[in-house]
């Protein structure tokens, strides 16, 4: 009987210092993942997601161990996976999470810690869960990737739409800002779409320009797609409006000052330049002389001789005449309220409006600017601003002017 209780002694004294020494061996978690599931955020394909989790040396004595971390199952990793770490240590450990496909895995991870005296390592069972998706983020295609708009009537209107598409995996969120072009109008300018969803915009012509010709301008889509935040297309408008009028001058016999208010259309040139045998065609046999301001002239009787540039449709002319004689010219009507740039001194200047003002009307924009010395027609009329003398003086569509300038400006006639 003694003996056994001497064996029964023993083997307690051996479950007890077993048990010590598991006591001694134990790690700490932050978060306690021990016996539990480490949950990954939903993870897009080709992506990393990771969980820090802290472990704690928390043996009794002086003596470190060392860890393993063995992961059984694809797409899961851990950093460190074998360390030593010291009583009251702490030690970061990341665990990763990588799918190369779409569904739900899972894998077991052995957290082996091994005593410094040799002993049997204490094992703690851990759950790694993640799963695989496809790309969740916004995804925008655009088109067409160009836009060509065509007017070609008075008071036309051309429209195109664009198709905005999202082809990703979450809500797309776009905006048009600010663009320089009066003659454009996109609606909406900006939206939401749904994984999957389109939405049109409408691009269409508002304010025409004045002119026919090409003009362009870049809209910008700006939008939450990580990979192409800006989608940048190209609009062009055409416009090839005939808005051809017909600009009658009264031209009486001798000289007279006179000026276009139309661009001469296509009948009137020659390799798109204006070619004066063609522009003076119909009153050629009354034309004795044309001059320019810089004295430059053209003798129609003498072969058409003539040494002037480009008729300039900003200037003046002065044309002699040895009849009274109509000249009428067709074309596209000159906007009243053009922009006009002039230099300080003598020179002359065309006449827009299509309306017969007063001078203190039709140059008050100048006038205001105090630059105006003195300003006059062919008819002998004119205007001193300083003296307060000949506001009252009527201009003539068809009508030149000549006008001194204490300096440079630029002006414009009232719009009509």
């Amino acid at each position: 009987m003694a003996k056994g209780k001497s064996i029964n002694v023993s083997l307690a004294l051996i479950a007890f210092m077993m048990l010590a020494t598991n006591a001694n061996a134990q790690l700490g978690f932050e978060p306690n993942i021990a016996g539990g599931v480490l949950q990954f955020d939903p993870t897009v394909t080709g992506e990393v997601s990771s969980e820090e989790v802290t472990f704690i040396g928390q043996q009794q004595n002086d003596a470190p161990y060392t860890v393993e971390i063995r992961i059984n199952g694809q797409y899961f990793a851990a950093e460190p996976n074998n360390f030593r770490i010291d009583p009251q240590q702490r030690v970061a450990v990341t665990f990763r999470f990588n799918p190369e496909a779409e569904g739900q895995f899972e894998a077991g991870v052995t957290i082996l810690n091994y005593l410094a005296n040799g002993d049997r390592p204490r094992v703690y069972n851990v759950t790694l869960q993640g799963e695989g998706i496809e790309d969740r983020a916004p995804e925008i295609v655009v088109a067409p990737a160009a836009v060509q708009l065509l007017v070609e009537e008075a008071g036309g209107r051309a429209e195109r739409s664009l198709t905005v598409r999202n082809t990703g995996g979450a809500e797309l969120s776009w905006n048009i800002p600010a663009y320089n072009a009066a003659w454009l109008t996109a609606a909406p300018r900006n939206g939401r779409i749904a994984a999957g969803g389109a939405a049109q915009i409408r691009l269409s012509t508002s304010e025409l320009p004045e002119e026919n010709g090409n003009y362009e301008v870049t809209v910008r889509i700006l939008s939450n797609d990580p990979d192409r935040g800006e989608v940048r297309i190209p609009v062009t408008l055409t416009v090839e409006i005939n808005r051809d009028v017909t600009q009658t001058i009264h031209l009486r016999r001798g000289w007279n000052l006179i000026s276009l208010n139309v661009v001469p259309n296509d009948d009137y040139r020659v390799d798109g330049r204006l070619d004066l045998p063609r522009l003076i065609s119909q009153i050629v046999n009354s034309v004795v002389i044309i001059k320019n301001f810089a004295g430059q002239f053209c003798i129609p009787s003498r072969d058409f001789f003539n040494n002037m540039d480009e008729w300039d449709l900003r200037q003046g002319y002065w044309i002699n005449v040895n009849q009274d004689v109509d000249w009428e010219i067709v074309g596209d009507i000159i906007p009243a309220d053009r922009q006009i740039d002039l230099n300080a001194g003598w020179q002359t200047v065309a006449y827009y409006p299509n309306q017969e003002l007063s001078f203190g009307t039709a140059f008050a924009n100048l006038i205001n600017q105090g630059a105006v010395t003195i300003l006059k027609n062919g008819r002998g009329e004119f205007m001193i601003p300083d003296r307060n003398f000949g506001f009252d003086r009527v201009a003539i569509p068809g009508d030149g002017f000549q006008l001194k300038l204490s300096r440079n400006a630029s002006f414009h006639y009232p719009a009509e």
